[in-house]
C-alpha cells in the first residue's frame, strides 16, 4: 500500500520485528525507521511493548486515519481502538473472519467477537473489505446497530 499510494501521504507503522515464522528481523526496536520517502516503520519487540509508548507514538503523528490491519492481537489491534483518539479508524480483517479461518480456535474467536460487539468496538471504525465475500462476513459477524 505504501508503495501504491504515495502523493500527498505519509505513512508511520506500527509493527512487530518478528516475521510470521518467527524470524526476529535485525532492526532498531521501539525507533522510527525510513522505509522510504514517505513512510516510517516502528517495529516492537515481545519484551520491550508498552502500551503506554504505543499511544502516545500514535497521539504524535496526528494522523488523519489509523488503519488497522487485523483483529486478534491485543497490542496492534485492540489497544489502538480503544486508547487513541483518531477520529478515523479502519479495520482490515484480511480473511480473519472468513468461515475457514473462524473454524480454527472456534471457541477463543467466538469469545473475542462476542466482546468485540460487547465493547462496541464494531461502532468505533469502519470496516476494509477485500472482496464481496468479506463484506457480507462483516456484516454477519460485526454489524454496527
Amino acid at each position: 500500500m505504501v508503495e501504491q499510494f504515495h502523493e500527498k501521504i505519509s505513512y508511520k507503522i506500527f509493527c512487530s520485528n518478528t516475521d510470521l515464522n518467527g524470524t526476529v528481523l535485525s532492526v532498531p526496536v521501539n525507533n522510527w525507521v525510513k522505509y522510504n520517502e514517505n513512510t516510517q516503520v516502528w517495529y516492537t519487540s515481545k519484551n520491550k511493548r508498552s502500551i503506554t509508548l504505543l499511544k502516545k507514538e500514535i497521539k504524535n503523528s496526528k494522523a488523519d486515519i489509523l488503519f488497522i490491519n487485523g483483529i486478534y492481537s491485543w497490542y496492534f489491534n485492540l489497544v489502538p481502538l480503544l486508547l487513541c483518539k483518531i477520529p478515523r479508524k479502519i479495520v482490515s480483517a484480511r480473511g480473519m473472519l472468513h468461515p475457514g479461518a473462524l473454524s480454527q480456535k472456534h471457541f477463543k474467536k467466538k469469545v473475542y467477537l462476542t466482546l468485540w460487539k460487547m465493547l462496541g468496538l464494531h461502532k468505533r471504525c469502519d470496516f476494509h473489505a477485500s472482496n464481496e465475500e468479506e463484506k457480507t462476513i462483516f456484516k454477519t459477524f460485526l454489524v454496527k446497530k
